[in-house]
């Protein structure tokens, strides 16, 4: 996993070890654990990503900055994340007044 400091300079998710935060980041496979223990078998790391994706979008945010923090390649990977749970968010009729 990427170390990308937040405004402390500290990782977002650190490891925990000897009674204190380590300097480095926890792995993906970690993380993975943490969230599989903490909120069911059915819910991964890979959850959150899909919602963030999601999120972003319905919010307005555009491919291009997704991507700049999930550091996929193409947009095309974006629409494929994107999930809309709602029919009646983000939808061609809102446009239209409808």
């Amino acid at each position: 996993m990427e170390h990308i400091p937040n405004d402390f300079g500290q990782p977002l998710f650190s490891r925990y070890q000897d009674s204190e935060f380590a300097d480095d980041p926890i792995s993906a496979k970690g993380l993975n654990y943490i969230i599989k223990n903490t909120l069911g078998p059915e819910y991964s790391s890979h959850s959150f990503r899909v919602s963030f994706i999601s999120r972003s979008k319905v919010i307005g945010c555009s491919n291009e900055q997704i991507q700049r923090q999930t550091k996929h390649k193409s947009s095309s990977m974006i629409s494929r994340y994107t999930q809309y749970l709602d029919c009646y968010e983000n939808n061609a009729a809102e446009h239209l007044g409808l």
